[in-house]
């Protein structure tokens, strides 16, 4: 995870913009003289160096002000002619989100190794990765394995019950927030889609989606649904629910995938607050994979949820390099893809994260990636070709032994407090502040995530260790890293939508 959503080891990623070509989509003519822009933000997304910043910076900037967004990208032609997705963006053009992370895929690094979690209900909760040794169970298919060895599977049970309850969503809304993102492990909605598996524990399964949607409706919230751990998984991430180093593609099953979100979709059609539904989490497919998936899976979420109301997001996500909106993928998917098609109402999910800096800016500043570094990415969120929100961001910094962590490390508690205000409203404005040079909405976004990590008081491999508190928007509120105010918006849920029924709710409740 870096910048968007690059690691480390990535290398450059192909210079090849969705739609036409870098040039053709973000224009050649510059503003007041300035032209080179465009060719600077190529250079940039081929090799992303600390002088690729700051000529960005001096090529794309007017009268100095960093976080201006005024360029020559604001000639930016939308790629898709999809009337459904413009509607959609204007109607949710404020989506000021939290991801409720690690409630129902239990990503180990979010509540593993510890010895509790802080809940809003019911205060200290012991995680139910506690007593694993931290290392020996590397992601919630592990956990499931060893509780069930143990008789222990009522850990899992009695975690989801307190992690997320009604009150998470009535604070939420209090603090301004309009939106939740809901990541969801398959195995919630059916734990035997893939028979050989060892087992994942589904318990009260889609119960807990149904309450959610509930529980969100009540509060004024809308749900962005997001199928964040596929079947087969679909990369080799903790993450999606099963860590496994030995993973390839092939072992990514699309058809039950396709399966899972068409119930999904018409188990909460009926569902007014649920906005929108994610197709799969930072996929590391190749495109002759991806492709036909999200035509079949849009497909069968069309069977039951309609283009008029609901989007299908579709997370821009590329292992091997920095910008997954600069490969060939997205270019062929807006050809492939069209409303003309049949394939109306898509937006793009973008995941921007400062934590893991790629190896050509280990010697970036603190000042420089809190600073410069975010109004570059909220240039490049302009580019796509469709709207965008950024399904996941936080204040979480490279950390110890990094030149940014050390820097940040170094201050005073108040001078880590001040530069983390900056950082919270420089990313806000940037993913979330509309300009009238934009062609594309910037509407905002997901924070990730609700809760953080809780320092583990057992040492050892695979123990959560270091400064963790960044990762939770609760946390960020509560030491004043971010105000209310900045983060928030009107309700996107109708008083009349409150008391909406799904399905669901008819058959468990």
């Amino acid at each position: 995870m870096a910048l968007l959503k690059a690691h480390p080891s990535s290398g450059p990623c192909l210079a090849v913009l969705a739609c036409t070509s870098l040039l053709t989509l973000i224009g050649l003519a510059g503003r007041q003289g300035r032209a080179g822009c465009a060719e600077h933000v190529r250079k940039f997304l081929e090799w992303p160096t600390l002088r690729a910043i700051h000529e960005v910076r001096a090529a794309c900037t007017d009268d100095g002000d960093a976080l201006a967004a005024s360029s020559d990208l604001r000639s930016a032609p939308w790629c898709v002619n999809d009337p459904d997705a413009r509607a959609w963006a204007a109607r949710y053009a404020e989506l000021r989100g939290v991801n409720l992370g690690g409630w129902l895929l239990m990503e180990r690094w979010l509540v593993g190794g510890n010895a509790y979690v802080n809940t809003t209900c019911c205060g200290r909760v012991e995680s139910p990765y506690n007593g694993t040794a931290c290392s020996t169970a590397t992601s919630e298919l592990t956990l499931t394995i060893e509780l069930r060895a143990r008789g222990e599977l009522s850990k899992i049970d009695v975690f989801r019950d307190a992690y997320v309850t009604q009150g998470d969503f009535a604070l939420l809304r209090a603090r301004g927030v309009n939106s939740v993102r809901l990541p969801i492990g398959y195995w919630i909605v059916d734990p035997a889609v893939l028979p050989r598996d060892v087992g994942f524990h589904q318990g009260a399964g889609l119960r807990h989606v149904d309450d959610a949607v509930r529980w969100a409706g009540a509060s004024g919230l809308s749900v962005v649904l997001e199928l964040h751990g596929a079947p087969g998984g679909q990369s080799g991430a903790q993450t999606t629910g099963s860590q496994d180093h030995a993973w390839t593609p092939s072992s990514f099953n699309a058809s039950a995938s396709v399966e899972i979100l068409r119930t999904l979709a018409q188990r909460y059609a009926a569902a007014q607050n649920v906005i929108a539904l994610g197709l799969v989490n930072e996929p590391e497919l190749p495109v002759d994979t991806l492709l036909p998936f999200y035509e079949k899976a849009i497909r069968a979420i069309r069977e039951h949820m309609p283009a008029s109301r609901v989007a299908v997001v579709i997370n821009l996500f590329s292992e091997r390099g920095l910008l997954a909106i600069a490969t060939d993928a997205w270019r062929v998917f807006n050809v492939q893809l069209t409303p003309a098609r049949g394939f109306a109402n898509i937006i793009f999910d973008l995941h921007i994260y400062y934590a893991f800096l790629p190896q050509q800016l280990a010697d970036t500043s603190l000042a420089t990636v809190t600073g410069t570094l975010v109004w570059v990415q909220s240039l490049l969120t302009q580019v796509t070709g469709r709207p965008v929100f950024v399904g996941e961001w936080s204040l979480r910094l490279p950390g110890w032994g990094t030149a940014v962590g050390d820097e940040f490390g170094a201050l005073t508690p108040s001078a880590q407090n001040a530069t983390l205000q900056r950082f919270a409203t420089n990313q806000i404005r940037g993913i979330s502040r509309a300009a009238r040079s934009d062609v594309q909405p910037r509407l905002g976004g997901a924070f990730w995530s609700w809760n953080a990590p809780v320092l583990s008081a057992v040492r050892g491999p695979g123990c959560v260790s270091g400064e963790q508190a960044q990762w939770g928007y609760n946390v960020s509120l509560n030491r004043g890293w971010i105000v209310p105010s900045q983060w928030s918006a009107p309700s996107h849920v109708a008083e009349r939508d409150t008391d909406s029924d799904t399905e669901a709710e008819t058959e468990t409740h």
